[in-house]
Parts: C-alpha cells; sequence; structure tokens
C-alpha cells in the first residue's frame, strides 16, 4: 500500500502542473486568440498512450460496476477502516458503489476531451467537499482503485498501464481537490454547515421545550440565579417571575423559528438588545445567560445533549449575543 500512496502522490504532484497548464492555457486561450495557435493544444492533456491504456482496460472490466464496485469498496474499507464510520455513515453501498463507477466510466470516457472532463471533475470536487471528503482520503481511494483493477485486470494489468491509471488518477484528483477548497466548494460547506446546526438547534429546542415555556423558563432562572445571585436582588427585583420566565423562553422560541430568515432575526435582535438596556442589561451579562441556557438544555435534554448539539447552540448563541449587543451599543448614547 505505501507503494501505492507513493505512486499516486508523485502522479498528483505532476498532475498539478500539469493541470495548472491547462487551466492557464484555457485562460489565454479564450482571451488572447491566436491565429497560429495548435487547435489540438486543449486536447494534449493526456498523451495517447496513457488514453489507450486506461480506455482499452477499462473496457475489459467490463460493465458489472455492481460487482466491480463491491470489490472497490472492499479494497476501501481494509485501507480505511475509519470509512465505514465516518465518510460513508449511513450510505447505501450497493447504490454507491454503482454510482462511483459510473462516475469513473464518464471519466474514462473524457480523457480525450479535457474542455469537458475537467469542469465535471471540478464539480465533482465541489459535491464532494459537502460529503465531508478530505484531502487525505484520496490517496486512499486511489490506493484501493489501483488495487481493484488489478484483482479484475490481472495479468492485463502490466506496469505501464499502472503507471497510466496513476497518471490519470493523479490529475482527477488534483482537480477535485481543486474544485472542493474553489470559493464555490467551500461556501457550499459552510452552508451546510450552517444548515446542520440550525437544524439541531431546532430540534433540541423543540425536544427540551415543547409547549412547557413556563416551566422551562423557571429552570432557565433559577440556573441563572445560582450562577449570578446578585442579579437576583438587582436586575429582576422587582420583576415578576412567573411572567418572566414564560416571556424569555418565549424569546428564544422566536430566536429559534427565525434562524433561517436573517433579514427578519437580525434587526429583531437589535431591537431586543436596545430594549435590554432600558432594564439595566449590560454586556457583560451575556456571557452567564448564556451558561444558564446551556445548563437548562442540558438538564432538559439529558444524554441527547451531546457535543455537536451543544456546539451548534454556542454558535447560535454566540450570534445572538453577538447582535443583540450590537444593537445595544448602537442605541446608546
Amino acid at each position: 500500500m505505501s507503494n501505492q500512496n507513493d505512486n499516486i502522490k508523485l502522479a498528483a504532484v505532476a498532475a498539478v502542473s500539469f493541470t495548472a497548464g491547462y487551466l492557464v492555457h484555457k485562460h489565454c486561450s479564450s482571451s488572447q486568440p491566436s491565429s497560429t495557435e495548435n487547435p489540438k493544444a486543449t486536447s494534449q492533456v493526456f498523451t495517447q498512450k496513457v488514453i489507450s491504456d486506461v480506455q482499452a482496460s477499462w473496457k475489459l472490466v467490463g460493465t458489472d460496476f455492481d460487482a466491480a464496485g463491491a470489490l472497490f469498496y472492499t479494497n476501501l474499507f481494509k485501507m480505511g477502516p475509519f470509512l465505514p464510520s465516518t465518510a460513508f455513515k449511513g450510505v447505501d453501498m450497493k447504490m454507491q458503489a454503482n454510482r462511483l463507477f459510473k462516475m469513473i466510466d464518464g471519466a474514462v470516457k473524457l480523457l480525450d476531451k479535457p474542455d469537458d472532463l475537467v469542469p465535471v471533475l471540478t464539480q465533482l470536487g465541489v459535491r464532494h467537499a459537502l460529503y465531508g471528503t478530505l484531502e487525505e482520503h484520496y490517496a486512499v481511494v486511489g490506493s484501493a482503485l489501483i488495487a481493484t483493477l488489478g484483482t479484475a485486470l490481472g495479468a492485463a494489468f502490466t506496469e505501464e498501464v499502472k503507471q497510466s491509471w496513476l497518471t490519470v488518477y493523479g490529475v482527477m484528483q488534483t482537480v477535485m481537490v481543486a474544485g472542493q477548497n474553489s470559493e464555490e466548494g467551500q461556501a457550499k460547506v459552510a452552508k451546510q454547515k450552517e444548515y446542520r446546526t440550525h437544524r439541531l438547534v431546532r430540534s433540541s429546542w423543540k425536544a427540551a421545550v415543547g409547549e412547557n415555556f413556563e416551566a422551562v423558563g423557571e429552570l432557565f432562572y433559577t440556573k441563572l440565579f445560582a450562577l449570578a445571585p446578585s442579579l437576583k436582588d438587582t436586575l429582576f427585583k422587582k420583576v415578576d417571575m412567573k411572567a418572566q420566565s414564560t416571556k424569555v423562553i418565549k424569546m428564544v422560541d422566536t430566536c429559534v423559528g427565525l434562524l433561517d430568515k436573517p433579514n427578519e432575526l437580525v434587526p429583531a435582535l437589535r431591537d431586543a438588545g436596545l430594549r435590554h438596556v432600558r432594564y439595566g442589561a449590560e454586556a457583560a451579562h451575556y456571557p452567564v445567560v448564556g451558561q444558564a441556557l446551556m445548563q437548562t438544555l442540558e438538564a432538559a435534554l439529558g444524554d441527547k445533549f451531546d457535543a455537536e448539539t451543544r456546539a451548534s447552540w454556542a454558535a447560535v448563541y454566540g450570534v445572538i449575543q453577538a447582535t443583540m449587543i450590537e444593537g445595544a451599543m448602537k442605541g446608546t448614547p
């Protein structure tokens, strides 16, 4: 496996220069056309020998993608035993195996058409960013692919054919990683993380609170006054705590409901921040309020308040706190 990984890394390094040259050529040829330009230049990403080796050997693999895919994932999970419980958790592996080999089949058919192949691979990289694929996964995938081809092709998988496949996989890896790390790829990852954070916050809030606003509010203030006893006799000295208990949970409930509507949530939080200045709230109070909220959720949810849910709530409360303080500061003379 070590030699295969080393070969794949070397091929990937070569592919960086090769692919970068292709992209520079594309940029220059589109912005500065030349009458003397070789019309075949853009189709020379791979040598004809590499294309011929890979396409001919791929035909020998056949069209039973289910069987070939099953063999590939058997090899992959032997080389990366951490993958079934992480990147492929909950995945229908039969469907995934078929999908993977159809993807390879499509790429093999486009080897002599880089103007079509590179955009396809780039978008695959963008999609794989959403799947949580890491750069280090590509080397393991490459090793599993080479091992699978070796088993499927037998004696036909000569050293020359192997090197041609390594060259092709190196370019595929380089272009997909570039797509994954692109602005588009990272923007989609950020959006997906935000979606998951909001989903976890909404589902855990519903499980913790339900319709029991007053009871949960009372639990919250029990936690708050335990953390900051002085607040009971200052900020909340003349407050109807029964009504306040319901009010604070309704406010959080509104925030949770507006997580996907920032155009409504942000102004509402700024206004709330300004109102809380009038109640005597200070910036220093917000962190302890956040602690009390976390303790309330933990008490209500028990084991369901796991590390990911806690982190999601911390992220959301961080936004609530910052936005309310911003509103308070803008409205303070």
